[in-house]
């Protein structure tokens, strides 16, 4: 993905898009009850001027509110730090499985 995203972002919006697939995939593994072998399917499309990245994966819908971590904790910055680097983000169900998602 990254390399297709390189002919469709600048490099900062690249760098963000990585940076936002990386904590929602660290979600999906930390919080979703995932079984060894099960997959996480990462989708990018072309959004009108921006690019939409879905990340899929079984799990339960869960508010898109990016909520406050408490001061001077070592977790829960994810969901703040996609929020920051994007222009828009949220959480949808997909049959059996959610899909968290964010635009750049």
């Amino acid at each position: 993905m990254r390399h297709w995203l390189a002919g469709q972002l600048t490099d900062g919006t690249r760098e963000a898009a990585t940076l936002a697939v990386s904590e929602i995939v660290t979600n999906a593994l930390v919080h979703s009850g995932l079984e060894a072998g099960e997959a996480i399917e990462v989708q990018a499309v072309p959004a009108g001027e921006r690019v939409r990245v879905n990340v899929r994966h079984r799990g339960e819908l869960f508010p898109a509110v990016a909520s406050t971590a408490p001061s001077g904790a070592v977790g829960g910055w994810g969901l703040l730090m996609v929020d920051a680097v994007s222009a828009a983000w949220g959480v949808e169900p997909a049959d059996e499985r959610i899909v968290v998602w964010f635009e750049v």
